[in-house]
């Protein structure tokens, strides 16, 4: 969760929101949607979202005929968007994301961006539930940063997969970090992820009630076995009683100077009502995180019980976003009793309770503590451990060197004109910052030069940290750049300052070069391990889970 102290005081965790989160709402419209099987990879076509009929060609499908589509802005509103519940692609498929009321058009934006944490150097033991709901290094561009896992909340750990003929969402993440006014010249730096804005696309109609799947890329299917079958899906009744609702909140910079992002209530909620679910991964031992320092920031957004060495790391949509309050929160903890939670586990022995806990067999709630209007920011209380722990950060901290002149790459101007590597001997870039390029490949392509092409979209395998070496005008008026690309042979590590240095002695015959690169493609980002998560002295310290759920084996001195 974030971390926020005393309203009155500054906060962790939090983060900025400055994206508008509401899908794009057109007038009523009647669609149908069925399936025609097409043999080719064209993409979609353009279409008109207002008309009465839709024409999308997909990589496995063709869309005709479409079924009717709830877009009532008016009634929208105050129905819910997306719903949590068991997953309909198959009978052990764990937790699945529904679209609710209203349906989604194509490039609809699936509810609304969300945080991911690096896990870097990850250990090789005691971590089994952090391999299974995260992804790999790329997402993120984790891997310029070496062997790491990356951690998304809410969007980005519940989708489920299916062959790409079923497929309907895809995945997006923003390319620049954001501190969320978390600077480092304030005692926040390093304790909130700047990672924000993973979120989920609609490639097609998908109707309501439809569960959501995205391409993992690394699972193999037989799609033959899936010709003719329909879609996973779940009527909305039994989704409304069965399920939860993900869509009762919006992420906005929180009301908490320097606190970072905050959540808030999306419509009116009534005491003792369920804001959001929140699934969790169990870890055994704290201590696992503890191999690099500071401590693996991961930490930051885990509740973990008095006197017990577990974290558990909730996932729910935008749950790790909560501020603190111990003086008015307005929000609490609760264990669902609903079905898809596994209330057997928390009387279970300790061993018994290993051999059968799995990620997202137990769900918390977060639940009202008292009527919320719309727009109220929520609060958690955090507890006393975590409440001390915070006072005596800010007593003994102090910034680093240099921190109220640091540069973060969203300082940068995204559209000036970019010196090349020899006027920036005399007029230098910040030291920390270095420039990304949307490439076609940086290495393994026939020819070291290439002429640069678009590449579709801006995901981890198209970039590459690059050094600009001229700039000239293109034809449209506008300059383009020649760039060299920077190899990075072994993913499992990160590069290092001496691999990021641009060094002149290499003949430019040997570089990897991309011609005419227009600027939209060159990005600013932190050089590897530099950003503020890695200060020595950043806040370090779970959210205290409430003692009404803590089973007692889960303590230190329990019986096992």
């Amino acid at each position: 969760m974030s971390t926020a102290t005393n309203q009155s005081s500054s906060n962790l965790r939090g983060r900025l929101s400055g994206l508008v989160l509401a899908f794009v709402l057109g007038v009523a419209t009647m669609q149908t949607v069925s399936f025609v099987r097409q043999h080719h990879d064209s993409g979609r076509n353009n279409h008109n979202p207002l008309s009465s009929t839709v024409s999308i060609t997909h990589p496995a499908y063709h869309y005709q005929e479409l079924k009717p589509v709830l877009r009532n802005p008016k009634h929208q509103a105050q129905q819910c968007g997306f719903f949590l519940a068991k997953s309909a692609v198959a009978p052990n498929a764990g937790l699945g994301m529904f679209v609710g009321h209203g349906g989604l058009l194509p490039n609809d934006m699936v509810g609304f961006p969300d945080i991911c944490l690096f896990v870097q150097n990850y250990p090789t033991k005691g971590i089994e539930h952090l391999m299974t709901h995260t992804w790999g290094g790329g997402m993120w561009f984790g891997n310029r940063e070496g062997r790491t896992r990356i951690a998304c909340e809410g969007y980005g750990t519940i989708f489920n997969t299916m062959p790409r003929s079923h497929i309907n969402t895809k995945l997006r993440s923003a390319i620049q970090q954001t501190t969320a006014g978390a600077t480092r010249d304030t005692p926040n730096a390093g304790s909130i992820t700047h990672h924000y804005g993973m979120h989920g696309v609609a490639l097609d109609v998908i109707p309501a009630g439809s569960e959501l799947t995205i391409d993992y890329y690394d699972w193999d299917f037989d799609e033959r076995e899936y010709r003719g079958k329909k879609r996973p899906e779940r009527s909305l009744d039994d989704l409304e009683e069965n399920g939860w609702c993900i869509d009762n909140i919006d992420i906005r910079q929180s009301t908490i100077e320097h606190s970072g992002r905050g959540a808030f209530s999306k419509r009116r909620l009534n005491q003792g009502q369920v804001v959001v679910p929140a699934p969790v991964e169990v870890f055994k031992d704290r201590a696992v995180f503890k191999n690099q320092r500071p401590e693996h920031l991961f930490v930051n957004y885990c509740l973990q019980p008095k006197n017990s060495k577990m974290l558990f790391y909730p996932y729910g949509p935008g749950v790790n976003l909560i501020q603190h309050s111990s003086k008015a929160p307005n929000v609490g903890l609760q264990w669902s009793s609903k079905e898809a939670h596994q209330a057997e586990l928390l009387t279970m022995t300790y061993d018994q309770f290993w051999e059968h806990v799995r990620p997202g067999s137990l769900i918390l709630e977060v639940v009202a503590l008292r009527d919320l209007a719309p727009g109220e920011e929520l609060f958690l209380d955090y507890g006393p451990t975590w409440e001390e722990a915070w006072k005596n950060h800010v007593a003994s901290w102090k910034p680093p060197p240099g921190a109220a002149n640091y540069t973060y790459p969203e300082d940068m101007d995204e559209t000036e004109v970019l010196r090349t590597v020899k006027e920036q001997e005399q007029n230098p870039y910040p030291p920390n910052l270095i420039t990304m390029c949307n490439t076609p490949g940086e290495m393994g392509r026939e020819s070291k030069h290439m002429e640069w092409q678009e590449s579709g979209e801006e995901w981890w395998w198209k970039l590459a940290f690059c050094h600009v070496l001229d700039r000239k005008m293109g034809s449209n008026g506008a300059h383009v750049y020649t760039v060299a690309l920077i190899p990075h042979k072994n993913r499992q590590k990160a590069l290092t300052e001496d691999d990021l240095r641009y060094d002149p002695s290499i003949p430019f015959q040997e570089r990897y070069v991309d011609i005419n690169v227009p600027r939209r493609a060159i990005h600013w980002v932190e050089k590897p391990n530099t950003d503020d998560e890695h200060l020595p002295n950043s806040f370090r310290q779970p959210i205290e889970m409430p003692d009404d759920l803590v089973a007692l084996v889960w303590l230190n001195f329990g019986k096992r």
